[in-house]
């Protein structure tokens, strides 16, 4: 059976009228359901690509630390290796009982790095997953193998 242009014309401009009021409120549900759903892929996707570029960022801040002979430091209270954490009191340097300048670099085993002002731990950034080797290696290279495990929680 052959179908002529006006035909296919006609289905499409008759076809939609055949549809109930019911129907034609689902389909537009459904595609504002479809369309919200996107724009929240977009969203999240939109934020993972910032996520990875703040990792990256931060991991280029940790690895020029470590590089520039970073003081690795210890928790004040365990002196076990532990994560650095913004706002937090820091004195001790690892294996010394000594005060730390305002605008000393900090560093740890675990890939945490930051600056000290007023005592306390400020511009926290970690290295990223796929620079841990690189980081490990300058680390050891300053300070000699360390227990990357202890003090995590």
């Amino acid at each position: 059976m052959k179908f002529s242009l006006s035909m296919i014309a006609i289905s499409l401009t008759v076809g939609p009228m055949l549809l109930s009021p019911g129907e034609i409120t689902t389909k537009l549900d459904t595609a504002a359901a479809l369309r919200t759903e996107q724009q929240e892929a977009n969203e999240m996707e939109s934020r993972a690509i910032r996520n990875a570029a703040r990792e990256l960022s931060e991991s280029e801040v940790a690895l020029s630390r470590v590089e520039a002979a970073c003081v690795t430091v210890v928790d004040e209270k365990t002196f076990k290796v532990a994560r650095l954490t913004e706002g937090e009191s820091v004195s001790v340097v690892a294996g010394e009982n000594r005060t730390l300048d305002d605008g000393t670099l900090i560093c740890n085993a675990l890939g945490d790095t930051a600056e000290v002002w007023d005592g306390v731990v400020k511009h926290v950034a970690r290295i990223a997953p796929a620079d841990k080797g690189e980081y490990e290696n300058l680390f050891n290279q300053q300070f000699g193998e360390q227990d990357h495990d202890a003090g995590k929680t």
